[in-house]
């Protein structure tokens, strides 16, 4: 993903509906990842530059 001047927001993807899903998305420039359980448990990702995902 690119994102030069640090601007974009937005959903990416999401999939699922009241009971549980996941969406993928921009907030304030930073990618994140947010994962519903039933609506009992909610996690939430946000990605950092220069971070690698292991």
């Amino acid at each position: 993903m690119d994102n030069p001047d640090g601007d974009a927001e937005g959903m990416i993807v999401t999939l699922g509906g009241e009971t549980g899903g996941f969406a993928f998305y921009v907030l304030g420039g930073t990618p994140a990842f947010q994962y519903n359980w039933l609506g009992k448990e909610h996690y939430t990702i946000t990605f950092v530059a220069g971070v690698a995902l292991t």
